[in-house]
């Protein structure tokens, strides 16, 4: 055991609630629960093997209590009616909202809570107002319409604001019978409508002073609390600053997780940013480390019940710092823990340098949920994660094979690495001189804020060390006549991919660059230069070229930038490229390049643009003409990652886990 992290992994007793150290998983939606809600068994083994990796409290993702069985006049005017999104009343697969609680259909939360006492932990239900999700469906829909959005909620009846109170305590209590050890409160969207004088324009007891803003959150704690007991831990969960001009400041924070302590919880979770700045809620690789532990730190001075920090936590070093400077009680670590479940046990046995570090992408688990068509959450680095329940164990396989494996990006790391565990012996080819050292893999880790990327070959180098089946050839082309020389049962191709130059009139001239040729510096780029392509390759491209100084302009086809980019990253970046002094164009379709000059069409109207240098970031295209040329020579060949198809760096991981899997 490690006295590295003694603050981490001591006890604490929330309430009467014994848990075996600091580190809560918080709610994060999956959608791993069937069509009908009903809690499913990739549910189940999933928050199950959250404690069995050590966490001491996992939080499912948010439950909503919902009185209302037919809408008000007012409610059915939205365009994201209940009705549409409630899955037990319409079964719609596009819904924001994973679970909502019902006697009748959710029976298997008990499966859910038994499963994680049998782990070895603790299990604590999330619970929202069911107007939450319409709420926040309205406002994603209509980003720019924030006081319409909030004034609905001026609209409630007085006994629509009771019925609310006594459904969502009567659901709390139905909770607690249903074994889970605590509860937390999501009090970031109804709540927060009713605290905020921006927004709050009642004038009956729910409104006026700060007392009134607060009335219903102090009724709506107080008799939760008296439908779960004076024993039950009660969490209450809010957003203290919004990060945004005209929305809640950390000092209107501060003075709300003042009132609410002296309402009757037993901790504070101090969340960042919530529905007006998701990218503070769940930070990108462009953010800090702790990027939100400022807004625990200022409420723990304010009162005297515990504090939860959270917003990128995943460094161990810097978890225990905030512990142990007593900037909060403990730490809500989400995404590291999906990268990683057994990130407590390796961190608290001293083996913290083999964690498999979240790179902070937010592809699979944000990105898979939030984007249409919404599919169940991944993770770019741990392939098992949302298949746990298929692969509970990854041992060795019934017959030893030689496998070779061609390239050492992502996934010919992930191949070689399970084909290791799997028992058998493997040779690894690698172009460079180092794994993950060449390729669009490569490109990846260079744009600013990239270098989380770099974390994938170091997990792998690690791990690597631990097995010795494996045979590295670093700077080794290897093409048909190599392989067949090993005389592999198995061959799996990971050679990724090339930069792809769109036919268009004089793109491919000497006077155009590739985004390959800018990152890896082929030919110096100053003064301005253009970009073609919004993607997200193009914009990390335009991005590196302004920190280098170059004023860029970037020219996008479809509606709008980054398009394929979920939000907390797509924000962040924009405002990179905003600061930086970019000018972005969409609906911009490029017709010709005529060496310095590239002529676009606009709405309707034609174009040239000047520039010292173009770039062309329109894509990739696979790099598979070694599977060609094996498919008549390997009975047992795959081709995996970019190779197959350019794609992102979570299906590269995946596909070459699989593969070796099945060999």
């Amino acid at each position: 055991m490690t006295d590295t992290y003694q603050k981490l992994f001591s006890p604490f007793t929330l309430n009467k609630l014994k848990l075996r150290n600091r580190i809560i998983f918080p709610p994060m939606a999956f959608s791993f629960d069937h069509h009908s809600g009903e809690t499913s068994e990739k549910t189940i083994e999933t928050y199950s093997r959250m404690v069995r990796g050590g966490a001491a409290m996992v939080i499912p993702v948010t439950m909503f209590a919902d009185p209302f069985e037919q809408q008000p006049p007012w409610h059915r005017a939205l365009p994201y009616s209940r009705a549409k999104y409630d899955p037990v009343r319409a079964g719609n697969r596009m819904r924001w909202t994973d679970v909502h609680w019902s006697e009748e259909y959710n029976q298997r939360l008990f499966d859910l809570t038994e499963s994680v006492h049998l782990n070895g932990g603790t299990i604590c239900a999330a619970l929202a107002n069911g107007v939450y999700g319409w709420a926040q469906n309205y406002m994603r829909a209509h980003p720019d319409d924030k006081i319409l959005g909030f004034g609905l909620f001026n609209k409630l009846t007085i006994g629509e604001i009771e019925a609310i109170i006594e459904e969502f305590a009567n659901v709390a209590s139905w909770l607690k019978a249903s074994d889970f050890d605590a509860l937390e409160m999501n009090m970031t969207a109804l709540p927060d409508f009713f605290t905020m004088p921006q927004f709050n324009k009642r004038e009956d007891r729910y409104g006026g002073d700060f007392e009134g803003r607060m009335q219903f959150s102090k009724e709506l704690i107080q008799a939760t609390r008296a439908a779960v007991g004076k024993n039950f831990p009660i969490i209450y969960m809010f957003d203290p600053d919004h990060f945004t001009t005209g929305l809640r400041t950390l000092e209107d924070g501060v003075e709300i997780a003042k009132a609410v302590a002296g309402f009757g919880v037993d901790a504070i979770r101090a969340r960042g940013g919530g529905w007006a700045k998701v990218e503070y809620e769940i930070p990108n690789m462009y953010l800090p480390e702790g990027t939100d532990v400022h807004l625990a730190e200022a409420i723990k001075k304010a009162v005297d019940i515990p504090v939860i920090a959270g917003g990128k936590l995943g460094n161990p070093d810097l978890a225990e710092s905030v512990l142990k400077e007593g900037k909060a009680d403990l730490v809500a670590i989400g995404r590291a823990l999906i990268a990683d479940p057994d990130w407590p046990v390796k961190v608290r046995t001293g083996n913290a340098d083999r964690v498999r570090k979240c790179i902070s992408c937010n592809i699979g688990c944000l990105g898979r949920v939030t984007m249409v068509p919404r599919k169940l959450s991944r993770c770019s680095v741990n392939p098992l994660f949302g298949n746990d329940e298929k692969f509970r164990n990854t041992g060795p396989a019934a017959e030893k094979k030689k496998v070779a494996v061609v390239g050492g990006g992502p996934a010919g790391m992930s191949a070689a690495l399970c084909a290791c565990h799997r028992g058998h012996d493997v040779v690894l080819f690698e172009r460079s001189g180092k794994l993950g050292g060449g390729g669009q893999f490569h490109l990846s880790t260079i744009p600013p804020f990239k270098q989380e990327t770099l974390y994938i070959p170091q997990y792998y180098e690690r791990e690597f060390a631990e097995v010795d089946t494996l045979t590295l050839k670093l700077n080794t082309e290897a093409d048909a006549a190599a392989i067949m020389q090993e005389a592999p049962d198995a061959v799996i191709i990971a050679t990724g991919a090339r930069a792809l130059v769109p036919g268009i009139p004089g793109a491919d001239g000497p006077e155009t660059l590739t985004y390959e040729d800018v990152l890896l510096e082929n030919k110096k780029v100053d003064g301005s230069a253009v970009v073609i392509g919004g993607g997200n390759v193009g914009c990390e491209t335009a991005l590196y070229l302004i920190k280098k100084g170059v004023k860029v302009t970037i020219l996008e086809m479809c509606p709008r930038l980054l398009d394929n980019v979920e939000t907390s990253t797509r924000n962040t970046l924009l405002k990179e490229l905003k600061e930086g002094g970019a000018e972005m164009l969409d609906k911009a379709a490029v017709t010709a390049v005529n060496g310095n000059d590239v002529r676009y069409v606009r709405e309707g109207e034609e174009k040239t643009i000047h520039a010292d240098t173009i770039v062309i970031a329109a894509g990739s295209k696979p790099d598979d003409s070694l599977y060609f040329d094996l498919c008549d020579k390997v009975a047992n060949l795959h081709i995996v990652g970019d190779a197959k198809d350019p794609r992102q760096i979570m299906h590269a991981v995946s596909e070459g886990f699989y593969a070796a899997y099945y060999l």
